[in-house]
């Protein structure tokens, strides 16, 4: 399967010819590989999003949270090459943490994925 990296010159993907504005369509299926492979990002993101809700926010960008759980996994690992959270996935968690956990519905905002998702 192809890497889901939009190419940097020449638009289209190099590695797959099923791909989206440069993105590959497969990025849905490597979303879902990472998330199962990773669940420490899931609880780290849902953790985050419950306290910024707890001191009253209805609302919150996914982005800063994100930032925020690619900082606190780098100081909990030892891994000196880093662990590495694809930009493009942070719009998935968004919806299936509002999917998943009932309190956080409705708290991120949205806009329409460039890629086919179950998440949609």
């Amino acid at each position: 399967m192809g890497r889901p990296w939009p190419v940097a010159m020449g638009g289209g993907c190099r590695c797959d010819p099923d791909c989206i504005g440069g993105v590959v369509v497969a990025l849905d299926d490597d979303f879902w590989e990472f998330h199962n492979n990773n669940p420490r990002v899931y609880e780290v993101l849902v953790g985050l999003a419950r306290q910024m809700h707890g001191r009253g926010f209805s609302h919150y960008g996914i982005k800063t949270l994100w930032e925020v759980t690619r900082w606190q996994i780098h100081l909990e690992t030892k891994d000196p090459s880093g662990f590495k959270l694809n930009n493009y996935y942070h719009s998935r968690y968004a919806r299936l943490i509002m999917l998943m956990e009932p309190d956080l519905e409705g708290f991120f905002e949205l806009r329409k994925l460039q890629t086919p998702s179950d998440l949609e």
